[in-house]
């Protein structure tokens, strides 16, 4: 039998280790972590016998664990918006992960999971990546340059 491979998919998170990812014993950070693995696949497909097949991100996210003061804090919301940034021509398609792994019994309610995977908070403010992908989607096609070497 043979198979012919249409795409590549492949997931990572902020928090992952350089040395499963990356093959390194280098301290990647959280805010460069996924776009150095998109950078990397994206130059493997390219050294590949299928230099043009399709790169699906099938999910990615800051952390892979249920981090409140990661992924509710005022950081998310830039790191989300500059992850995208980093990352633009490096994937065919990105998928923001929102869900987080819950074992059943663990003593939190229902409710409690409902407002992880929501782009609320408990008390009804928007959580920072919803504002970052509703401030992205108002930008449209647009690119805002910014050059980052001037300090004012």
């Amino acid at each position: 039998m043979i198979f012919r491979w249409t795409l590549v998919s492949t997931h990572v998170y902020g928090n992952d280790t350089a040395q499963n990812v990356l093959g390194t014993n280098e301290d990647v950070p959280r805010t460069q972590m996924v776009c150095r693995a998109a950078l990397k696949v994206r130059d493997q497909v390219a050294a590949s016998a299928r230099p043009n097949l399709p790169i699906i991100w099938s999910e990615y996210n800051a952390s892979y664990m249920n981090e409140p003061d990661v992924t509710d804090a005022t950081f998310y919301g830039p790191w989300l918006a500059d992850t995208i940034r980093q990352c633009d021509g490096l994937t065919n398609m990105m998928s923001y992960w929102s869900f987080f792994r819950r074992v059943r019994g663990a003593g939190r309610s229902e409710e409690a999971f409902l407002r992880r995977i929501r782009n609320y908070r408990e008390d009804d403010l928007p959580k920072p990546a919803f504002n970052a992908f509703r401030l992205l989607h108002q930008l449209g096609d647009q690119r805002v340059a910014v050059d980052s070497s001037r300090r004012s």
